[in-house]
């Protein structure tokens, strides 16, 4: 476990756009990127200890006036100390990549609100709503923004909440296993998930962040026209989709499938972005319609430049995560020499234990190498690839079999098949060609050698999938099969036509 980094302040606008505010920045004065707005950064000595986000919805103290003279000034003029001082806080890393769909409705409504009131200013209107309609749902969307940032902010607090449990339950399994008080067995079935879980979580507090930031169409999702007249009455909460994945996923394989799919969806949009640009530039759409497609992929590649950048850092985490277990294996295997030295463990369990230490540490070493490459990946073609016993080693299970009362089931019933062999059908049998009798003896050998291999999978899940097909398959053969033999003019199709009980008459199974 690496010690968390620094905590820097972030303050949020009135606007909800989210800024980072560097060692140096402390008691200048500054301005939103977003929306201008003059803002006065507190020095140290004025914020509370332990406190790193700052609301100036709720500290208007914060917020400073413009004064007559920069009131005339255009906003390009503004001083250069102040646009440097807050120019670092809007990066888009503060993006989020999943899309939050109340958000993207109460954003293109504002929007929409705005552009009808602008064209009235104009004189010239679009829609049907007047100046004081337009303005009451301008107040109405801006109340609803802040009851969602409200739940954003109380779901923000709950995941940083349990991010906090996760990493101290992190942290006191890490030095029991420093200690030697649990074995690496034990270590990494408890380590493995708890860093998953800690996986998630930084996603969803990731998004949150992002959720609170943005004020764009584009960022939100895209532009969507919203009906004024069926905007929700109610903020809906905060829910994030149940996660189901291989019980066996290790923290490498989540992390380089992620980043490898928002690679690929950079190059997509990197493509239909320059086809956008060859568009206007050959005059095949027209500029407005041009400007709409370009700041639409614009965004989105903005977005998915801060996936990957959030993914390598959370490979960068994996790295140092690597390093802190490889430190502990080494203590261990030295425990573990002293204590042969002074004979108090058994030489064959030494032998053991120290034996999964030596085949761990090359697993914690393939793993740091490997995610060291994702990261430096520009490209699908640059990402490592993950195969072999190696990505079942660095799973929770180590890569063990897990033999359930499923897998039983299924060799029983092979055995039932391979019976069935050596047991007379029907009692006309012996009337039926050597040919026909060898097709069903070679039917049932391979499907209970077949049923067997499937019953022998060591993963419960593949092994599910894989019975539950296999079952299928036999059901739909062997019907169709029965159906074939029943109208056939063999002996055992006579057996199954002139018996009033078919299948279940007692001399069919005799």
């Amino acid at each position: 476990m690496s010690e968390p980094k620094d905590a820097e302040l972030r303050i949020y606008c009135i606007c909800g756009q989210k800024m980072r505010v560097l060692p140096d920045m402390y008691g200048k004065p500054g301005r939103c990127v977003a929306c201008r707005q003059k803002i006065r950064i507190p020095t140290r000595e004025e914020l509370p200890p332990g406190i790193t986000e700052l609301y100036l919805k709720d500290h208007p103290e914060y917020l400073r006036k413009k004064s007559s003279k920069e009131k005339s000034e255009p906003i390009s003029e503004s001083s250069s100390d102040e646009e440097q001082v807050l120019s670092d806080f809007s990066g888009s890393y503060s993006l989020p990549f999943d899309f939050l769909e109340i958000l993207q409705v109460l954003i293109c409504a504002e929007y929409k609100a705005q552009r009808y009131l602008q064209a009235i200013r104009q004189k010239k209107p679009i829609g049907k709503e007047t100046k004081t309609d337009l303005l009451e749902i301008l107040s109405k969307v801006r109340r609803m923004r802040a009851s969602l940032d409200d739940k954003i902010k109380a779901r923000h607090g709950e995941v940083l909440e349990q991010l906090k449990q996760v990493e101290k339950e992190l942290g006191k399994i890490v030095v029991s296993f420093r200690t030697g008080d649990i074995e690496f067995k034990h270590y990494w079935k408890t380590v493995v998930p708890l860093r998953i879980r800690r996986e998630r979580l930084a996603r969803r507090r990731k998004n949150l962040e992002g959720w609170l930031s943005i004020i764009s169409p584009e960022l939100a999702g895209g532009y969507i026209d919203v009906d004024f007249s069926k905007l929700p009455d109610k903020i809906p909460d905060i829910v994030f989709p149940l996660e189901e994945e291989d019980e066996n996923i290790s923290v490498l394989s989540l992390l380089i499938k992620e980043l490898q799919k928002y690679i690929d969806l950079r190059a997509d949009a990197e493509h239909k972005f320059a086809e956008w640009k060859k568009m206007i530039e050959g005059g095949k759409v027209s500029l407005e319609v041009g400007e709409k497609g370009l700041a639409e992929y614009d965004a989105r590649l903005k977005i998915i430049q801060s996936a990957i950048s959030f993914y390598r850092e959370r490979l960068e985490q994996l790295v140092t995560d690597c390093e802190l277990d490889l430190e502990s294996i080494e203590k261990n295997i030295s425990r573990i020499d002293k204590q042969k030295e002074a004979r108090v463990i058994d030489i064959n369990k030494a032998r053991e234990l120290q034996e999964e230490l030596f085949q761990a540490r090359l697993d914690l070493i393939r793993t740091r190498d490997t995610a060291r490459r994702a990261i430096s990946a520009n490209s699908r073609f640059d990402i490592p690839s993950l195969q072999g016993t190696f990505v079942a080693r660095i799973g929770p299970d180590r890569g063990q079999i897990e033999i359930g009362l499923d897998s039983w089931i299924a060799w029983f019933c092979s055995a039932l098949l391979i019976m069935l062999i050596m047991i007379p059908m029907t009692q006309s049998q012996g009337l039926v060609s050597t040919k026909t009798l060898i097709m069903m003896v070679i039917g049932l050998f391979l499907s209970a050698i077949l049923l067997a291999l499937v019953g022998s999978i060591p993963y419960r899940r593949m092994r599910g999938i894989g019975l539950s097909i296999l079952w299928v398959i036999y059901v739909l053969l062997f019907s169709l099969h029965i159906s074939f033999v029943w109208y056939s003019l063999t002996p055992y199709g006579g057996d199954l036509i002139a018996s009033p009980y078919g299948l279940f008459a007692f001399r069919i199974v005799s």
